[in-house]
């Protein structure tokens, strides 16, 4: 005999499934609902899975640039004699500009800088233009000899067209005061808009196989032993093409795509202007100028109405952030509007930011120790555009196991649909929700349980009592004869397919099949009642089992005890057995008096028919 334990292990071990139990609502709206929610899901699941490229795994390759300013003479000399010809050069004092006390930017006066100064390289990865410049120049001088402590700073044999005028000296130096000089002169930059900037640029990505490597530069064809295409046979050259990012993020494409091998290049002038702003036009990105009478900060003694409004952004300058992102075919952006081109492409993202860009610079020729009082310095504090470069970019190749991860990641969507015509069905349709809820939402208590699985059986078993023979048993012939009645009228239904039917469930019943023994009562009721298990009602109501510490805390035990008294009790509180044999066999003579008199009176009434028949 197997153990009650061990069954219960077979049972959990034993290949089987569950399935989810549905039901389908004869609801043509909700159905129609319901599958235009499916098909919404899978249109966006299918967007998810093209639009993002979720099946593609991608590699970043490693990119470098190296970058020039150019310009031709005779350009950068029509340029030239084009600004000085500018309001800007020859009425500067118009374009005066105040932002505090401390930084005032007026007297300015048109320049143009040596070949060195007109441009800067900052590593290698930043150019800088000049546009702007305070030249300071500071000079200190000790006391004239004999000043004494309240000597005058004119005696000074130089000319300093600010004024000389004392500065006392701590820290290192013996002496308590000198002589100081500060010169301060303002220029705009002419000629800077003629300059281009060059670059060339290449990246490399190397793959183990089956991926394909690749390493090419815009300078030169991939077609050879140091560069290298990533599609040998489609011959795929490097594709540069510019585009202009905006403040709120979105790029548009400008200029043409150069092809390599060919030089690539684009008018820093051009670029702004194309972001909506001008050398010879104002910065609106910053404070107003407080020079003018109507600014909150404004001097009412030194304001001018005329002054301008904002500062001119050769005052400013401004940053130009250049950022060049590689990708392969699988990668290429689609809001480019380019055409399909099989190799790789380099987007070179250019973004404007009208900032102050300043890059301050000190030449002394004194002094040669700090302790020296004496000094002459020339400070110049540059205001102009700053181009700083990044790389970076995107390799994608097709990923199965990518692929996978992501279908299994929006299969969550799918049950959307479902969640939401459930709701509509259970809380949204007035007294026809009441119905869908309550063959959908089945409560459970467990002394209602138990009701229903007495009633069931008890309903069972006077039906088992009506059918079976003398004995107490069901034969497969009376099985086989309530099978012919019940299943009369089905098409196709004969007598050898109700015979295997009636095998069937008189072997699940447990009777065996043969004329000697048919399904007893117990197992009739078990099976048509879906009844517990004993063990399981036999636990319920087992006083003395050892029960769980949650079974303590969340076991409905109101719901397993009767408000009446019944049957006899004993004196130790429990039921009376002797009582309840007694009651239980005064009910079976009951039942076998009526089923007497039953029989007596169908055999009169067979007899009352006979006689009239006769």
């Amino acid at each position: 005999m197997v153990h009650p334990w061990l069954r219960e292990v077979r049972s959990a071990v034993m290949p089987s499934v569950w399935l989810p139990r549905s039901m389908e609502v004869s609801n043509h709206r909700l159905g129609l609902l319901y599958r235009s929610l499916q098909l919404l899901m899978v249109a966006l699941v299918a967007t998810i899975l093209w639009e993002g490229r979720s099946y593609i795994k991608s590699e970043e390759p490693v990119g470098s640039v190296t970058q020039w300013l150019e310009a031709d003479p005779k350009a950068y000399e029509a340029q030239v004699q084009e600004d000085f010809a500018k309001d800007l050069c020859r009425h500067p004092e118009r374009y005066d500009y105040v932002y505090s006390p401390m930084w005032r930017y007026t007297g300015y006066s048109c320049v143009e800088v040596k070949r060195g100064d007109r441009f800067r390289k900052e590593g290698s990865m930043s150019v800088y233009i000049p546009l702007s410049f305070v030249e300071t120049r500071e000079r200190l001088r000790p006391l004239p000899p004999g000043a004494g402590a309240g000597g005058d700073c004119e005696a000074q044999g130089e000319a300093c067209a600010s004024g000389w005028r004392r500065r006392p000296v701590r820290g290192v130096s013996d002496a308590s005061a000198a002589c100081e000089c500060i010169e301060d002169a303002y220029y705009l930059v002419v000629g800077q808009q003629a300059f281009d900037l060059h670059l060339e640029h290449y990246y490399e990505l190397t793959m183990p196989p089956p991926v394909p490597s690749s390493r090419q530069h815009s300078g030169a064809s991939c077609d050879t032993d140091r560069w290298w295409c990533e599609d040998r046979e489609a011959k795929g050259e490097l594709l540069s093409v510019f585009a202009l990012q905006t403040e709120m993020g979105a790029e548009r494409r400008i200029g043409e795509p150069f092809l390599s091998p060919s030089p690539i290049h684009f008018s820093v002038s051009e670029v702004l202007s194309l972001a909506g702003f001008s050398l010879d036009g104002f910065n609106n990105d910053t404070l107003g100028n407080s020079l003018r009478c109507d600014h909150p900060q404004a001097d009412p003694a030194a304001c001018r109405p005329d002054a301008a409004p904002y500062p001119l952004l050769r005052m400013t300058g401004a940053e130009i952030k250049v950022s060049l992102s590689y990708y392969n075919e699988q990668l290429h952006p689609r809001n480019l509007g380019l055409r399909p081109h099989r190799g790789p492409l380099c987007v070179i993202r250019l973004r404007v930011l009208p900032v102050w860009s300043s890059r301050p610079t000190t030449d002394c020729e004194h002094p040669r120790q700090i302790s020296e009082v004496q000094s002459d310095c020339v400070s110049r504090y540059y205001y102009g555009v700053s181009i700083t470069f990044d790389t970076q970019g995107r390799f994608g190749y097709f990923d199965l196991v990518q692929l996978l991860l992501t279908i299994g990641a929006t299969l969550s969507y799918f049950t959307l649909p479902g969640v939401i015509v459930y709701f509509l069905a259970i809380y949204c349709l007035g007294p026809v929700s009441t119905f869908y809820k309550s063959s959908v939402v089945e409560g459970l208590r467990a002394d209602e349980e138990l009701c229903r699985m007495v009633c069931s059986a008890v309903s069972l078993s006077h039906s088992f009592r009506s059918v079976a023979d003398k004995e107490g048993q069901l034969t497969h012939e009376r099985v086989l004869a309530e099978v012919n009645e019940a299943f009369s009228g089905m098409e196709g239904v004969d007598l050898p397919v109700m015979a295997q039917l009636t095998e069937l469930v008189c072997d699940r019943l447990g009777g065996k099949v043969g004329p000697d023994r048919g399904v007893l009562l117990p197992q009739f009721v078990q099976s048509g009642a879906r009844t517990r298990s004993s063990a399981t009602v036999r636990a319920l109501f087992d006083q003395a089992r050892r029960r769980w510490p949650f079974e303590y805390m969340f076991a409905p035990r109101s719901q397993l005890r009767s408000k009446t008294v019944s049957f006899a009790r004993s004196e130790a509180g429990g039921f009376d057995e002797e009582a309840l044999r007694q009651a239980v066999q005064r009910q079976k003579s009951r039942a076998v008096l009526m089923n007497i008199n039953d029989l007596e009176g169908d055999n009169s009434a067979y007899m009352i028919v006979h006689r009239t028949n006769i």
